[in-house]
């Protein structure tokens, strides 16, 4: 689909777009580096609609391309994701990085 991309996320810091992102020479298309533990939003294109989130639990793939396995915060089941233009991601701080401060 073409078009303009999504608005930018009102809540700061610590967001990726595939906008942000960028694109990849090769390619084309934008590359968001996704860990197990980051959390995946929905953002609804609908007025009435609210934000979904869920926490990534599984990269099948051993690349790290999606589909991703996501467990919902609102209902805790969990289901199979290819993350669309409506999708944004949270890293989750892992152990391996330094605090923020």
């Amino acid at each position: 689909m073409v078009g303009r991309p999504p608005p930018d996320p009102p809540w700061g810091d610590g967001w990726l777009t595939a906008a942000e992102a960028g694109p990849p020479p090769s390619t084309g298309e934008a590359v968001v580096q996704v860990r197990v533990g980051d959390w995946l939003v929905v953002h609804s294109r609908h007025v009435d609609e609210g934000v979904r989130e869920g926490q990534v639990v599984e990269i099948p793939h051993a690349d790290g391309s999606p589909p991703y396995l996501v467990r919902w915060s609102d209902d805790e089941r969990t289901s199979l994701v290819f993350p669309g233009p409506d999708v944004s991601f949270r890293p989750e701080r892992h152990a391996t990085e330094p605090a923020a401060g």
